[in-house]
Order: C-alpha cells, then structure tokens, then sequence
C-alpha cells in the first residue's frame, strides 16, 4: 500500500533540507545530532527556539 499523500508534506520538507543535512554531515556531525537538529526544526516550537542552525530560524 503506498501512503502517497500522507507523506507528501514529509518527503518535500526533507528535499528542503537535504542541502542542510549533507553539509552537517561532511562536517563530521554526528548522525544522532543531525537527526536531533531535523527533528528540532519538524516541530512546531522550531521558530520559538531559534535553533542556530535551523532553516525556519527567526530573524
């Protein structure tokens, strides 16, 4: 069964963030920071938080 328009929103996120994501890791992040980071800026508190590294980041 394919989960088409559940995941749409989910895989078009991850393509913004792709470019963010492989540059961390040629960094020499570790993969669990990475993950830690992505999930950061999936919720919805991301912007409140002001991550450094966070594409939603307020200015």
């Amino acid at each position: 069964m394919r989960r088409g328009l559940q995941d749409a929103s989910r895989r078009r996120y991850y393509r913004k963030i792709a470019v963010q994501k492989k540059r961390l890791q040629e960094a020499g992040v570790s993969k669990r920071e990475v993950l830690d980071l992505l999930a950061c800026c999936r919720s919805a508190r991301c912007g409140f938080r002001a991550c450094l590294d966070c594409t939603q980041r307020l200015l």
